[in-house]
């Protein structure tokens, strides 16, 4: 692997701590796989040689990388001056737009082919993620817009069979990104004090750690099947997993619009015992660009302090079956318990 230098997204403009990468950046001009695969609307040209790339390297390749960022727009944290791109809406428009975030399922899944054709022995990764771009989009990527992005985001490179996904980043602080090239961070999860001491934690947190909690690694296929009435642009978005216990399925519920929606969730193949949930809501009257989050109608803490258990506790519904109420920009994480039928 090293023998071709760089993963795909590797990018000399940006130098980096770690001597691989350094290394990478200064052979960069001999990568024939340099891809700046977060960049919207990449060439033809460049996706040429990417599949050159993988293609002259499949027999040593273990993983094909990629980066992608959702927002690269105007007013990032890097570059607060950047002009509009005409037609570019708001970056928290975007982030709730479904034709917008399926692009994300394009490339994933473009990826993913591209390996499994050319290195079917190795892994598809998504090591680098997040709403926004040169550190994101402030009062947006650490807001409950982003976190309604990262449920959909985590389900749609599932779907596409990427194996390993990395948010960017979980810790941030002044002195790190001094040694880069901003000094801070929006779409940082964890936001450190010049001491290394957990400053704020923005909504992101919470949805990643239920996430962690519940969904185990095989992936399943989850249906939207909206009623005759319902807008042609689904704003209902789901995906599936099976359960981390071994004995549950975990489903992913995104409601990307302003009305609300009753969803009435079948787990085929799987007698249900019981059914919970995880209602995720902005923190406040800030909706999207709230830079708070609350469970079940609790309000979690931002400050670092450890949530308790109960604050955490899932909703347990009166009967298995019962319909999901999602709020008007809202998601769920809804774990129904059966007993391990059909998972692995």
């Amino acid at each position: 692997m090293r023998d071709y230098c760089c993963h795909l997204g590797a990018s000399s403009k940006y130098p980096s701590n770690n001597r691989a990468d350094r290394d990478c950046d200064q052979n960069i001009g001999n990568c024939p796989g340099f891809l700046p695969s977060g960049l919207p609307n990449w060439p033809d040209w460049r996706w040429n040689d990417t599949t050159t790339f993988v293609d002259s390297a499949s027999s040593d390749l273990q993983v094909v990388a990629w980066h992608y960022y959702a927002y690269y727009g105007c007013k990032l944290a890097a570059s607060p001056n950047t002009p509009c791109t005409p037609g570019l809406p708001p970056a928290a428009e975007a982030l709730t737009t479904p034709r917008f975030l399926d692009r994300t399922a394009e490339r994933a899944g473009r990826y993913s082919r591209l390996q499994q054709k050319s290195a079917p022995h190795a892994q598809t990764w998504l090591t680098a993620t997040a709403s926004g771009g040169l550190g994101g989009v402030p009062n947006v990527s650490n807001a409950f817009a982003s976190s309604l992005w990262f449920l959909d985001s985590l389900g749609m490179v599932a779907e596409n069979e990427n194996s390993v996904y990395f948010r960017d980043e979980i810790f941030c602080g002044y002195d790190y990104f001094q040694s880069r090239f901003f000094e801070w961070s929006p779409y940082c999860i964890i936001e450190l004090s010049r001491d290394g001491e957990i400053n704020k934690v923005n909504p992101d947190f919470f949805p990643g750690l239920l996430f962690k909690r519940l969904a185990g690694q095989a992936v399943l296929r989850a249906t939207v099947v909206p009623e005759p009435s319902f807008e042609y642009e689904s704003k209902l978005r789901a995906y599936a997993f099976c359960g981390r216990d071994g004995r549950s399925t975990t489903t992913i519920l995104v409601n990307l619009g302003s009305a609300p929606l009753n969803v009435t969730l079948a787990v085929g193949g799987a007698a249900q015992k019981s059914r919970t949930v995880w209602l995720l809501t902005a923190g406040d009257d800030l909706g999207l660009h709230s830079r708070r989050i609350r469970v079940n109608g609790r309000l979690m803490p931002d400050d670092g302090t450890a949530p308790s258990e109960a604050e955490l506790a899932g909703l347990r519904l009166p009967a298995a079956g019962s319909t999901v109420a999602l709020p008007g920009l809202s998601a769920a994480l809804v774990a129904d318990a059966h007993g391990g039928q059909g998972c692995p």
